[in-house]
């Protein structure tokens, strides 16, 4: 399972990213997941609704 994480961008790097600044839920390499929100706290219960992420199969990442 993956775990998301709450994370606040800031506008300098929202631009830089092309999104609206808030709170994302994040992986933990920094992709955002889903988001804006407007606080922490919406950002946690959007992450504690949501459904977990599968980890990818191993041996078959990057084939499509």
């Amino acid at each position: 399972m993956r775990v998301l994480i709450p994370r606040h961008i800031a506008e300098q790097e929202s631009d830089d990213r092309g999104i609206k600044e808030g709170w994302y839920a994040m992986r933990r390499n920094g992709t955002p997941r889903f988001g804006p929100f407007a606080s922490r706290g919406e950002c946690l219960v959007g992450i504690a609704q949501s459904k977990d992420e599968p980890e990818p199969r191993s041996g078959l990442q990057g084939l499509h």
